[in-house]
């Protein structure tokens, strides 16, 4: 796979762990800034890779376009789909009121809207009980 990571410098540690967990070569770290009118210009990966970003696509963009942009990135990758996040809920007050209303349940909610873009399946790999953070694998 050719694998893509889109977020920040901080990001560099949790990439390199997640693709020594699933075994992914070539892993290129992206810095950009994403935009409704950057995404269309980002080339398609075997694997995209996004840690905590959606919250800040909603807090920039609002939430109906923080998903239309989850969506469009989802569209970039040919094979897996690499998400984190927690339960809007748990989310940091400034981001809160962007975000979709995840209920009790942020897993299953990931793992709902993915089967809504017509996913093949989801995996859980890792999981931050305390702040009830997940990191799924999708496949498509």
């Amino acid at each position: 796979h050719t694998a893509a990571g889109l977020d920040t410098p901080v990001f560099a540690g949790a990439l390199a762990t997640i693709s020594r967990s699933l075994k992914l070569d070539n892993v290129i770290p992206i810095r950009c800034r994403l935009a409704p009118e950057t995404i269309a210009g980002l080339p398609s990966f075997d694997c995209v890779i996004m840690l905590q970003v959606f919250n800040h696509l909603c807090r920039a963009h609002g939430t109906e376009q923080g998903l239309a942009m989850l969506r469009a990135l989802y569209g970039k990758a040919g094979r897996r789909f690499i998400f984190e996040t927690e339960p809007s809920y748990r989310t940091n007050e400034r981001f809160r009121p962007h975000l979709p209303d995840m209920g009790d349940d942020g897993e299953a909610w990931v793992k709902r809207l993915f089967a809504d873009f017509g996913c093949r399946a989801t995996r859980t790999i890792y999981r931050d009980e305390a702040r009830e953070r997940v990191v799924v694998a999708v496949e498509k």
